[in-house]
């Protein structure tokens, strides 16, 4: 028995029937959400593979860092986000820090990017982020809405989206002083440890 030797050839476009997302950002999404962040109080976001898929590492840090928001980052976000950032918070869920789950619970404005809200992170739906807004940034659209009841949907490329979001926003500073310290304070009071309770083997075994 023998096979023949083929040369595979990409395909210049894929097509998926039934399925066909479109990359262009709607500017009323956009300006949306850039009031919701306007008038939020207490913001969050959420960062996901998305963001690393789309490069868009400069533009998530450069959005927390002018509208002064917190980050938290699920498994596949890692990276996405410096660790050393004083604006992190760490990874949410079950496998999460206590500042991110505490995070989630308390802010008013969750804006996820690039995020599916699995439920390592959700946990029970019912009790996830119950005081906040949603917003959702996703290239695929079918993926907004499909988990947790989102009220600021934008659909689009991460790494544009956030050029555009900062765009829109400028550098307004809204005073969220005492959310950050709020952040911190259980940061600090809340951080990664272990207990040691490996013992040396018995000699006498």
């Amino acid at each position: 028995m023998s096979a023949a030797e083929t040369k595979f050839r990409y395909p210049e476009a894929i097509e998926v029937r039934g399925y066909s997302p479109s990359p262009r950002v709607d500017e009323g999404q956009i300006q949306a959400l850039a009031y919701a962040l306007k008038i939020a109080k207490r913001p969050l976001i959420l960062s996901g593979a998305g963001v690393i898929h789309a490069d868009a590492s400069e533009e998530l840090i450069g959005l927390a860092e002018d509208q002064q928001i917190p980050v938290t980052a699920t498994l596949l976000g890692l990276g996405g986000f410096p660790g050393g950032h004083p604006l992190w918070l760490g990874m949410p869920g079950m496998h999460g820090t206590y500042a991110a789950n505490r995070a989630m619970l308390d802010c008013d404005l969750l804006i996820s990017v690039g995020a599916r809200f699995d439920d390592r992170v959700t946990m029970r739906l019912d009790g996830f982020a119950p005081q906040a807004a949603i917003a959702h940034i996703d290239i695929d659209a079918a993926e907004i809405g499909k988990l947790v009841r989102t009220v600021l949907p934008v659909t689009g490329d991460a790494k544009e989206v956030l050029k555009r979001l900062r765009s829109s926003t400028g550098r307004q500073r809204v005073d969220r002083s005492s959310w950050l310290d709020h952040a911190a304070r259980i940061k600090a009071l809340h951080p990664l440890g272990y207990t040691p309770r490996i013992k040396p083997l018995s000699r006498s075994m």
